[in-house]
């Protein structure tokens, strides 16, 4: 979890226990060590209120958006304890990514370096070293040194590639390019994975909301107004106007390719009964599962691919040079 997040967990709890704000600010000092906490001071040093202090644009949108509305019925701490549980639902995702993909990502990174030691550093002293005994390297040899010295390249064309893929992806998604982003969709497994990212978001926000609101266009446009700085804003409108045009919503959410045919269903049982919001917080836990097996099966693949393609490259080296050379050293 963020360090700013477990802060203003933190802070919240303390504040639900009867803490005083400058107490519950010294024991956060004493936990975290935050910028964001000096600020704290000086904005309690100016006599802003902590309301104001959490609306103060210090901490991210979604918490700050849903802190303003829940506070309006609910005591401070809970809004904001509310807010948080939100946040952490919906950035589930980019975090649970984030930390299993370090691993495999960092091993890419070896990869390639050891790709670009072997290439540039390996070989070069290898070929000096058939050479100074006048010996001729073999076909296998050439061949082997040939493909490895192929492949920084084609590792660099590669992550070029998908690093623009991804970079226009962002660019797509923080300025609201709907059209770059359908043609995405259209991929096999990154089309799927992006649906479910959309559905993930929207049934969460529906099942937070729905236990405080039981009109469905209310929460509809109570998202649209908060959601300006999110990417869910694209699908948002869209929703809005076709709702605004007469539709009725479960039909307006099958119609769009931003959702997944699973939500889809759950959605539809979901409209039968808007406070049987069960149907929803299902399709969350089996969507979670969904990504975290995705993972899971991704990493168990790469991960022993690159140890195969380093065990197989010491292997090679030493069948082709290794017992060579020492051939070569026991006939002098």
């Amino acid at each position: 979890m963020d360090k700013t997040i477990q802060f203003l967990k933190t802070f919240a709890e303390l504040i639900e226990q009867g803490y005083s704000l400058s107490d519950t600010i010294d024991i956060c000092d004493d936990i975290y060590h935050l910028e964001k906490q000096l600020q704290f001071h000086k904005q309690c040093e100016k006599g802003v209120t902590i309301n104001e202090l959490i609306e103060h644009k210090m901490f991210p949108v979604i918490i700050i958006d849903f802190f303003h509305y829940y506070n309006k019925t609910q005591p401070f701490s809970k809004a904001l304890l509310h807010s948080i549980n939100i946040y952490e639902s919906i950035e589930f995702f980019k975090s649970y990514m984030i930390s299993k993909l370090t691993y495999p990502l960092a091993l890419l990174v070896f990869l390639f370096g050891f790709s670009i030691f072997t290439s540039l550093v390996l070989f070069p002293q290898v070929t000096l070293l058939f050479e100074s005994f006048d010996v001729s390297m073999s076909f296998a040899l050439k061949t082997v040194m040939f493909i490895y010295k192929c492949i920084p390249i084609a590792l660099i064309l590669i992550l070029s590639y998908l690093s623009y893929k991804v970079f226009r992806f962002i660019y797509a998604i923080r300025n609201k390019k709907y059209k770059i982003i359908e043609t995405y969709l259209n991929y096999p497994v990154i089309g799927e994975m992006i649906k479910k990212y959309f559905s993930l978001q929207l049934s969460v926000y529906f099942v937070e909301l729905s236990k405080e609101i039981r009109d469905i266009k209310t929460i509809l446009n109570m998202l649209s107004t908060m959601m300006n700085k999110k990417e869910l804003k694209i699908v948002l409108y869209e929703m809005q106007i076709e709702v605004q045009k007469g539709e009725p919503l479960e039909q307006v959410v099958e119609s769009f390719q931003y959702f997944d045919s699973l939500f889809i269903q759950f959605f539809r049982l979901y409209m039968l009964d808007t406070k049987m919001n069960d149907c929803l917080i299902l399709y969350n836990q089996i969507t979670k599962t969904y990504f975290e097996n995705l993972f899971t099966r991704f990493i168990k693949i790469l991960v022993p691919s690159i140890y195969l393609f380093v065990t197989s490259f010491v292997v090679i080296i030493y069948i082709s040079v290794i017992l060579p050379m020492m051939n070569i050293f026991s006939q002098l």
